[in-house]
């Protein structure tokens, strides 16, 4: 709604035509409609490579955006930290496979941000988060550009 109240206050009674002719493309021009205004896109960051030695279903792949990774992180780390890393987000995108032999699950995910507290944020709330929720978990950093996170899930209920 707030979105939608910004386009009447600049555009009058053309915002709904607008909006229907020209869409929002992510959930930050939503959040931040002066980004919608400016035109300002979200990036999609090429996904690291992985090698495919075994056959890999791909079971979901699609842009992760600002609200997607707020939602993620009021899980772990609470609304407030989560409003201030979550808006640095830049553009993010995730493919996420499954070993057809043996069910394992392989996630891929690449992400740029505005600053870097906003990347770091993240990146040090996420395993911090995985860590309550697999039985066995373990970071690997190999470079400063790509983090591994291995684990195995735990049983959870839901």
């Amino acid at each position: 709604m707030l979105f939608q109240q910004a386009l009447v206050q600049k555009l009058g009674q053309a915002a709904f035509t607008e909006m229907f002719r020209h869409p929002p493309v992510s959930t930050q021009q939503i959040l931040h409609p002066e980004k919608y205004f400016a035109g300002v896109l979200p990036v999609a960051p090429p996904l690291p490579r992985w090698e495919l030695r075994r056959k890999w279903r791909i079971l979901g792949e699609g842009a992760f955006g600002e609200f997607d990774h707020s939602v993620l992180l009021r899980q772990y780390i609470g609304e407030q930290e989560s409003a201030r890393i979550a808006p640095e987000g830049i553009g993010a995108y995730y493919r996420l496979l499954e070993d057809k032999a043996d069910g394992r699950l392989v996630l891929l995910y690449s992400s740029e941000w505005s600053s870097r507290g906003g990347g770091a944020g993240f990146l040090c709330a996420l395993p911090a988060g995985l860590e309550g929720q697999w039985k066995s978990f373990r970071a690997r950093f190999p470079d400063r550009q790509q983090r591994l996170w291995r684990g195995r899930r735990r049983a959870t209920s839901c």
